[in-house]
């Protein structure tokens, strides 16, 4: 779950990347190193946001190499987006008519309306089978919303708290509903709610810092539960165990804005973070191995990166550069290309 639409400032692109090249030994020529082995071919479609002045969606073929722009009516704000699980249609929650609403893009490139307007603002949202998840973090009602794009299509309540997710599987929440507790609670709400861990007991953080720590967004993919956590003037990233420990990952001092997004299928956690401390703002992208809680980094942006996604299969990485470059990353973390397509966001991929 991310913090949405920021206005980014294109800059100079500078990337720092990780890759070791192959050094040649005592008497070895430049013929026998290894050739380079070329970028693999990325197919599927990647959902987009057309950019700051353009408030058209678009859809970007990776195989045939086209883009189509779909008009979403009424031209409102996009929030967050994701494929259905055939990716044969999208879900967007979008700001509009004073409030946050869902539109579908479907097979036929069409958008409309989906189901009933939220009560209110949602700046997040989550995707689950066939459940879409909202929160809306109002003052006297913060509230974790849950609808089924396949049913009723009318919202329903299911747990109290500005911070929420849905489980891969759409079957459970997890949630915080006082930014220092996470609970679970199945999406049917035919069960009491559970507590799974407390940031009490957070690790990797100093003493001082741990009554301070409060849940931001939280993050359920097949590698576990992840969040983004807020203390004093900074943000990091834990990984919650099975024991309910909580264990901080990432979060340099200075680190003022963070996303963070699971592999479908997979353990890797990718971590964006950016920091404006000391005068010296940089963007950094990196993979963390949620078993062995380490990480590396893919890249380095001065300015910052837009939203990344993992392709549903979860092979490859992609997020927008602050020049308007698509970066690409493998599962391991190795930066494979960029292409030069303008876009404010990359939302989602489908395969």
């Amino acid at each position: 779950m991310k913090r949405r639409g920021r206005h980014l400032e294109t800059v100079l692109l500078l990337l720092a990347v990780l890759l070791v090249p192959v050094a040649c030994t005592e008497g070895e020529s430049r013929d026998s190193e290894p050739e380079a082995e070329p970028a693999p071919e990325f197919t599927g479609r990647i959902l987009a946001t057309g950019g700051f002045r353009d408030p058209a969606m678009q859809i970007h073929d990776l195989g045939a190499d086209t883009t189509e722009r779909v008009r979403l009516p009424g031209d409102p704000g996009v929030v967050d987006g994701f494929w259905s699980e055939s990716g044969e249609s999208a879900y967007l929650l979008v700001e509009g008519e004073g409030t946050g609403l869902i539109i579908e893009i479907g097979p036929d490139g069409e958008a409309r309306r989906l189901g009933e307007a939220l009560p209110g603002y949602a700046d997040t949202a989550d995707l689950g089978g066939s459940l879409l998840l909202a929160t809306v973090c109002r003052r006297n009602d913060p509230s974790i919303l849950v609808m089924d794009v396949e049913g009723p299509q009318r919202w329903r309540k299911v747990a109290s708290g500005c911070s929420g997710a849905l489980s891969p599987d759409g079957r459970e929440v997890v949630y915080s509903p006082d930014g220092r507790t996470l609970w679970t609670i199945a999406t049917s709400g035919q069960s009491e709610p559970r507590k799974i861990a407390d940031l009490e007991d957070l690790r990797g953080a100093e003493p001082d810092e741990v009554p301070k720590a409060r849940v931001e967004t939280i993050d359920w993919g097949d590698g576990g539960i992840a969040i983004e956590a807020s203390i004093a003037d900074r943000l990091l990233v834990a990984l919650v165990g099975e024991g309910g420990t909580v264990e901080a990952i990432s979060g340099d001092p200075g680190v003022n804005e963070l996303d963070l997004t699971w592999q479908p299928g997979g353990d890797q956690l990718a971590v964006l973070t950016f920091s404006s401390a000391f005068n010296d703002a940089e963007a950094v992208l990196r993979m963390v191995d949620a078993n062995r809680l380490e990480g590396q980094v893919v890249a380095i942006d001065p300015s910052r990166f837009f939203k990344m996604t993992w392709s549903s299969e979860g092979d490859f990485l992609v997020t927008t550069t602050s020049d308007g470059r698509w970066l690409f990353a493998d599962a391991e973390g190795n930066w494979l290309q960029s292409e030069n397509v303008i876009t404010a966001d990359t939302l989602d991929w489908t395969q």
